[in-house]
């Protein structure tokens, strides 16, 4: 895979933002708990804003939630650019490892989207984790596991200026998927593309480009030292 073009990934944190505040205005006219996950939530946690590199955003719904969107499937926002699409197997809840996203939440205009997964009991295909072996964790289809102890009461807060919910115990969950060095180390690679998070503006800001994936990591400190000295 080629080098990215970082600028034109933090041109489209504007169009993510319409999303978001349009998936906000959506849930909350249709009384659709939701809540925001994965590199969102991650995102989140370091500014309140979308991490530069993300070119899309994760939210989870409740299981139950599933009736509802169904019913609002193709039903567009209040201005028309945006639009539910509901997978048609949604429903399914055995943990796949394709097919897992149960809707999005669409930007027409760009072709950007939101994910919506839903959180069940989801059990794998294979026959010693049937119905009867279920434990009290619920997932979504690809396998990201919670408890409703880390989910509820979700918490109301703000990112990048919008309203949405937390769950309640990010950090538990951040933790799980990304491991704790996600929520300390200022540095992050990206595709190649090397991040640091400026603690004097709270962003992060794309420090070198264009990185070689045989790049060594002796390499890769020298340049993060620099960065820092200029600093």
């Amino acid at each position: 895979m080629g080098a990215i073009d970082f600028d034109l990934e933090r041109r489209l944190v504007p169009d993510l933002v319409g999303i978001l505040a349009s998936w906000s205005e959506f849930s909350e006219k249709h009384d659709i708990p939701t809540w925001i996950a994965h590199g969102t939530l991650l995102g989140w946690f370091w500014n309140q804003r979308i991490l530069p590199w993300d070119t899309d955003l994760d939210f989870q719904v409740p299981v139950q939630s599933l009736a509802t969107l169904t019913a609002l499937n193709l039903t567009r926002s209040s201005d028309g650019r945006y639009v539910l699409e509901v997978n048609p197997h949604a429903a399914y809840r055995m943990r796949q490892e394709n097919n897992t996203i149960d809707a999005r939440w669409i930007d027409m205009r760009t072709g950007l989207f939101l994910d919506i997964t839903a959180l069940s009991n989801t059990y794998s295909i294979r026959a010693k984790d049937t119905p009867k072996h279920a434990s009290s964790k619920i997932s979504c289809k690809n396998g990201h596991q919670s408890s409703h102890y880390e989910i509820s009461p979700l918490v109301l807060t703000r990112l990048e200026g919008v309203k949405v919910w937390r769950p309640a115990r990010p950090l538990t969950l951040l933790k799980r998927e990304y491991e704790e060095i996600s929520m300390q180390s200022r540095f992050w690679n990206y595709r190649g593309e090397q991040f640091v998070f400026d603690e004097e503006e709270m962003r992060w800001k794309c420090y070198m480009v264009n990185v070689p994936a045989d790049d060594s990591a002796e390499e890769l400190r020298i340049a993060k030292e620099s960065w820092c000295k200029e600093k």
